[in-house]
């Protein structure tokens, strides 16, 4: 996992996002060459809101993040925003190691939530995105399983680096470690150049 500090947790202020600030993000008048124009396209209101969200002093605040859907998707996590981090998963990339942290996140949350109702409806939440990391998975080994193994072992630029197969672990998604596509690769790792043929007593001698 990334080490980043979430600027959504950083003090001096704290901020709660809603359907109207993505909305004035997305149509904020500026000037350009003495004219007004407005910003229509979801991905610079994206930019505009998450650079909005940090802190005065933050190196951040005058430059844009590299992943401002990553940033919105997490900070929606947070928040149990069920429709706005489904909205934000959508337009981002890398689906699945995208869900597998939003369902680590929401069960750790749920774990530590007091109120019963708000811990099942977090519960409930996680078990929405290790369905939607599943559903991601099935389609790609349909499609291609060599491929899918591939997807499993690269290294998520925006998730530090780290590999879908990594965070499952992490999580301790049994459900998705238990997939035909994962435990392929798994045997693949395990057996190497070893044909499945052979017999482990004779491979052991």
């Amino acid at each position: 996992m990334d080490t980043y500090e979430p600027l959504y947790l950083r003090e001096r202020s704290k901020y709660f996002l809603s359907e109207n600030d993505i909305c004035r993000g997305l149509d904020r008048p500026t000037e350009e060459l003495g004219e007004i124009r407005r910003e229509h396209t979801l991905m610079e209101g994206l930019r505009a809101v998450s650079n909005n969200m940090a802190r005065p002093d933050s190196p951040e605040k005058n430059r844009d993040f590299r992943s401002p859907v990553r940033e919105l998707f997490l900070y929606a996590v947070l928040q149990n925003r069920e429709q706005m981090a489904r909205m934000f998963w959508e337009e981002g990339k890398e689906a699945i190691p995208s869900a597998l942290t939003a369902s680590k996140i929401l069960t750790s949350l749920a774990a530590k939530e007091p109120d019963p109702d708000q811990s099942t409806f977090m519960q409930s939440h996680a078990t929405s995105y290790e369905d939607l990391a599943l559903g991601v998975l099935n389609e790609c080994y349909n499609d291609d399983s060599d491929r899918t193994s591939l997807l499993l072992v690269r290294e998520q630029e925006n998730w530090g680096r780290t590999t879908s197969l990594s965070l499952a672990k992490q999580a301790d998604n049994k459900n998705f470690i238990a997939h035909s596509g994962v435990q392929n690769l798994l045997t693949e790792i395990w057996s190497g150049k070893l044909s499945d043929e052979n017999n482990y007593w004779l491979v052991s001698r």
